[in-house]
């Protein structure tokens, strides 16, 4: 892979871990979506429709944050916390409540890092992407019902010993231990809602477990257009970095939740620099980089009409 290189001492300094800093910042970021988690639980309890409704945008917000798009992938890479089970821990715990099977991400990611944009080996580059239509826009912004349905579906079907997708017929399906911790992640994300699901409605109190299930499919509009901005519309079946992945430039709250995530370029050149320090190692090398989109231009980007052709 090509990318510019950072002398060694400061590398070094580079891939050294913050737990206290790390500790903060998702310590900061799990405090408010609790908050308003309990927030939309509390008015909808009440009758208090409006507040709860955005006491729910807002637990969507923040909660979709938690996942791939945001801290679980730096957990994921166990860059986050010196401690290796700690990222371990809270990237399943996180994983858990968006129903995101973390064994599958984990195999697909290693070699998404691996083979950036690589035709029939990147997974997680979909080839036939498009941007987001109005009515995707509209769910997006409310309640992403595909999303949920999806959801839904590939657990089941996991959890079931159902394993689909050309990942997983090169990977996982005759791979005993892969398969396994696939299936076994699925059924604890199942058992996991339906445990909620039911100890709520023992308790009296199935608001709690609606909020739970749902709304890691509310207002996940950001999530989605920095996902698609990391990639989308770039060159394929190349080495450098600079081509296959962008970096973009977007408010200072919005890089917190983001967990940095927006300095893709340089994530993908030093996939072993914690979030934190990606600023650092962007300024050490930002003269041979392209300049990142800015907010507005990822909008643009992942928004269209039409179904058109990738934007550059």
């Amino acid at each position: 892979m090509t990318r510019v290189e950072i002398p060694d001492k400061a590398l070094k300094q580079l891939y050294a871990k913050n737990d206290l800093y790390a500790t903060f910042h998702v310590g900061l970021h799990v405090s408010l979506f609790l908050l308003f988690f309990v927030g939309s639980c509390y008015f909808f309890e009440m009758g208090y429709v409006l507040p709860g409704l955005f006491s729910l945008m807002m637990t969507g917000f923040l909660g979709n944050f938690l996942g791939w798009s945001g801290i679980g992938h730096e957990l994921l890479h166990e860059t986050v916390f010196s401690n290796r089970k700690l990222n371990r821990y809270l990237v399943r715990f996180f994983a858990i409540y968006l129903w995101n099977n973390w064994a599958y991400h984990q195999i697909s990611h290693r070699i998404h890092h691996r083979s950036t944009m690589v035709t029939g080996v990147d997974f997680e580059f979909d080839p036939n992407q498009r941007r987001l239509d109005p009515w995707d826009t509209f769910i997006s912004v409310t309640f992403n019902y595909k999303y949920l349905l999806r959801a839904l579906r590939n657990t089941y079907e996991n959890a079931s010993g159902t394993v689909k997708g050309g990942l997983a017929a090169l990977y996982i399906v005759d791979n005993v231990s892969n398969y396994r911790r696939v299936v076994y992640a699925a059924r604890l994300i199942l058992a996991t809602h339906i445990s909620v699901f039911c100890i709520a409605w023992v308790m009296d109190c199935p608001i709690v477990s609606g909020v739970f299930s749902l709304s890691p499919f509310v207002f996940n509009f950001f999530s989605r257009i920095f996902a698609i901005s990391q990639h989308y519309g770039l060159e394929v079946d190349v080495e450098d970095p600079r081509k296959t992945s962008r970096s973009i430039s977007i408010p200072r709250w919005m890089e917190f939740l983001y967990a940095n995530m927006n300095y893709h370029i340089e994530h993908h050149m030093y996939a072993g620099i914690p979030f934190y320090n990606l600023p650092r190692a962007r300024k050490l090398i930002e003269g041979e980089l392209p300049e990142p989109m800015n907010l507005r231009g990822v909008i643009e980007l992942a928004i269209s009409p039409q179904h058109g052709s990738a934007a550059k």
